[in-house]
């Protein structure tokens, strides 16, 4: 069980390999209108000090930023990844592009909490498919389906917005992630002595992550699911 400070969200914004310093700074001036204050960048091509004129009022955002060469050193310390595509699935087939949209996270985030890492993709390619793979959750903008690429910037004001607009609230008790990766761990064993596919069994378990991660599972219901999972594989083992 992790206790937790009552406390705005603890939300850590992540750009990545971010190419024009103008939205970099736009990014910061977002953050200060909506109370968020830890920025990583990953990676920039550019000269992030070029970017403070553009953030008016928020340049001291910038001054603090942490500017690593890798994601790792971005996501070091957090509890929930969350990335943010203009290229959701179009099926239910496409595990790992299923999204929710902006409001639908906040709504999420205001009854859970944790340390969430927000990445922002570069500004032509986006997120590239191993950092999507990272992601534990993805957020997509509807927008206009022939035109769907918002500015990185824009994407930043919204999701800050509706989180802001639920004036989020961490809940004490959230679920460690060592307690998930167990969780993890029972399903790929169990998995593993079914009679799935083996081409399916990835699918399979990226479909089961989702799962956990979109639920916000609590930490009684995870061990109730870790002891049914054991059961279960102590009965096919006889």
């Amino acid at each position: 069980m992790m206790e937790m400070e009552e406390g705005p969200l603890d939300l850590r914004i992540v750009l990545i390999e971010p190419i024009y310093m103008p939205n970099v700074g736009y990014v910061a001036r977002s953050m200060k209108n909506f109370g968020l204050e830890e920025l990583f960048i990953v990676n920039p091509k550019g000269n992030v000090e070029s970017a403070k004129p553009y953030a008016a009022h928020a340049q001291e955002i910038l001054e603090k930023a942490g500017i690593v060469e890798k994601l790792d050193d971005a996501l070091d310390g957090v509890d929930l990844v969350v990335g943010t595509t203009a290229k959701p699935a179009k099926s239910p087939r496409k595990i790992s592009r299923i999204c929710v949209t902006p409001r639908e996270f906040a709504a999420h985030c205001d009854q859970h909490g944790g340390r969430l890492a927000l990445l922002l993709g570069r500004e032509d390619t986006g997120l590239r498919n191993r950092e999507i793979e990272r992601c534990d959750m993805l957020i997509t903008i509807p927008a206009n389906p022939t035109y769907p690429t918002l500015n990185i910037s824009h994407v930043a004001a919204i999701i800050f917005y509706e989180l802001h607009l639920k004036k989020t609230t961490p809940l004490k008790i959230i679920l460690d992630p060592k307690l998930k990766e167990r969780l993890m761990e029972e399903f790929h064993r169990l998995v593993d002595v079914s009679a799935i596919p083996v081409h399916r069994r990835k699918i399979t378990e990226n479909a089961f992550k989702n799962l956990i991660n979109r639920s916000w599972m609590t930490r009684r219901e995870a061990t109730l699911i870790i002891g049914a999972f054991r059961r279960c594989l102590n009965v096919l083992a006889k």
